[in-house]
């Protein structure tokens, strides 16, 4: 065994010797109360500079006056982020649960915005003496079908619109999802038309409407098109119309020698068949842009302008003939967010001024009867909650709707969906349009209860059967955000709805922030339009930035077409 000895510079030596004698003098003094005051001992000055900012924090925190009494509108998993109805802020921005959750740290965290109020478009308004569709002065045969389809009462957005139309009026009708918008156009057309096509009978110089509508009903995809169609048919017995649906992937054959007094169709397809003159506007009276948001944008703006010359539509307005009749065109822009920006597209055609703007309370603002839930996870910890998720809906018997932002992660998910026992769908942009009404037929009819899909599924379509919907992908936009959550709640729909949404990247974040603050103030969401093409412009240009940026962030996002179903 070898002892080693530690050699102590003679100068650090003498003064930790010093050091200890002087500890021990200040002992015994303090001992023996010789000090008039005891030794001071100071903190370092980055120490003292934090604890000023908390204290200083602490103090300025902004909490709103608490309700409470009254019941919770956001739960949270930091009980201090929690807020009740009737709650508000002073002077002050709200203060978020997911400020922070753009941080790692973050993780796990959650909150709910809990349903707390009924469906708007169920609520009451200033049109309260109308009770039920006899009461607009519409014919015995539409007031039949609609009672064998058991429509009893107009929703509010009917009482609104149908009155307006019947009176010949251009309108823009913006309202809820899920609100009925589709009777509220569709009703006053088909009155019309049978009016007037009883009036042509009756005259001498009778019209046919061989390859020439009386009415044209425009969508961006093929699903919503056969949707429309699927209600317009329930009619055309009835009231001896002809209805047709022209879409992607139809035949066209001796179109020109085809009655119809309803045309349902894209306007890229309408624009080739005025194109080859197949048919004409000769007996047009009504044009219906229905999903106008997205009719409107730069996608199919062109397309419109083109569709508006060709069919010589310039008066938009529906006004009566020395015999009774209706001439001109009338003009309906109907969707679920405010169009924005139609002056400056078909300004130059269609005088907008004169439109009826007719809006629901509930336009813009989150849906007070569905649930919304918001869940900070890692991108590993997605899958795993996705199939907890699946599972728990398929032993409590829900119908879900899963969104994803990509084609590629749409058909993976449903693969691994799959692999686990959880039996699916699938439905997204990148199949042929067969193929999806196909799937969505099948998801209708019920026999699987969990659609994966993007959001071509989002916008128009009518499926009262869900009520779980799942962003697996968080939207990048706002207005993806309210056709999503849209899918659920609607009129009809049975059983509690609500929608859980994963929050992964630190992007998706700065939407949601606009979401809680949105919630929290009782204020409308910001940014509602949809422009495909400056979206798919905007998202490249942000994620090239990132990229260069970080060049460990990589995504292989491409936007190549301009047709919607591209991006969906």
């Amino acid at each position: 065994m070898s002892i080693q000895f530690l050699r102590c510079n003679p100068l650090n030596l003498q003064s930790l010797r010093s050091s200890v004698t002087c500890l021990i003098k200040c002992h015994y003094r303090v001992k023996h109360h010789e000090l008039d005051e005891l030794p001071r001992i100071t903190a370092p000055y980055h120490l003292k500079k934090k604890a000023a900012k908390v204290k200083k924090k602490s103090q300025t925190k902004k909490t709103p006056e608490s309700s409470s009494k009254k019941p919770l509108l956001i739960t949270c998993s930091k009980p201090f982020y929690n807020f009740h109805i009737g709650d508000r802020y002073k002077k002050h921005e709200p203060v978020l649960a997911s400020k922070g959750w753009k941080s790692y740290k973050a993780k796990s965290s959650h909150f709910t915005i809990n349903a707390i109020g009924m469906n708007p478009a169920m609520r009451g308004h200033s049109n309260k003496d109308i009770q039920s569709f006899t009461e607009f002065g519409l014919g015995k045969g539409i007031i039949e079908q609609l009672r064998m389809m058991n429509i009893e009462s107009p929703t509010p957005i009917q009482k609104l619109t149908i009155p307006e139309l019947l009176r010949g009026k251009n309108v823009l009708c913006a309202a809820d999802t899920g609100s009925g918008k589709t009777l509220a156009y569709l009703l006053p057309v088909l009155q019309s038309i049978t009016e007037q096509r009883d009036m042509d009978r009756s005259s001498d110089d009778h019209k046919t409407t061989a390859s020439s509508p009386r009415a044209i009903i425009l969508v961006p995809s093929k699903e919503l098109a056969l949707q429309i169609q699927s209600v317009a048919k329930c009619f055309e017995e009835e009231l001896g119309l002809s209805v047709h649906c022209i879409v992607k992937g139809m035949r066209v054959m001796n179109l020109k020698n085809t009655e119809m007094d309803i045309l349902i169709t894209s306007p890229g397809i309408l624009k080739k068949l005025s194109n080859y003159k197949l048919i004409n506007s000769s007996n047009l009276q009504h044009l219906v842009l229905d999903e106008a948001d997205s009719l409107l944008d730069d996608s199919f703006s062109s397309d419109i302008k083109c569709i508006l010359d060709t069919l010589k539509i310039s008066t938009g307005a529906l006004t009566a003939d020395s015999k009774g009749g209706s001439v001109g065109v009338q003009i309906s822009l109907v969707s679920a967010t405010m169009p924005r920006g139609i002056a400056g597209i078909i300004g130059n055609m269609l005088d907008t001024e004169n439109f009826r703007k007719i809006t629901t309370k509930g336009l813009h603002f989150l849906l007070p009867h569905v649930t919304q839930k918001f869940h900070r996870l890692g991108q590993s910890a997605r899958s795993e909650e996705i199939l907890r998720l699946a599972r728990h809906s398929k032993s409590k018997g829900k119908v879900m709707m899963i969104f994803c932002n990509k084609h590629g992660t749409s058909y993976w998910l449903s693969d691994y969906l799959r692999e686990n026992g959880i039996d699916n769908m699938c439905l997204n942009g990148d199949m042929k349009p067969e193929r999806r009404a196909f799937i969505f037929e099948k998801f209708q009819e019920a026999q699987s209860d969990i659609l994966v899909c993007t959001d071509i599924a989002s916008r128009g379509l009518d499926t009262i059967r869900v009520n779980h919907v799942v962003n697996y992908e968080f939207p990048e936009y706002m207005s993806d955000y309210i056709h999503r959550v849209g899918r659920v709640g609607r009129v009809g729909s049975q059983g509690h709805c609500e929608v859980t949404s994963f929050i992964v990247h630190p992007w998706d974040v700065e939407l949601l922030w606009r979401i809680e603050t949105a919630a929290r103030s009782s204020m409308e969401l910001e940014n509602v339009n949809a422009n495909i093409r400056r979206k798919e412009e905007a998202m490249y240009e942000e994620r090239m930035e990132r990229n260069l940026k970080n060049k460990d962030e990589t995504d292989d996002d491409s936007f190549q077409d301009d047709n919607i179903e591209s991006r969906f």
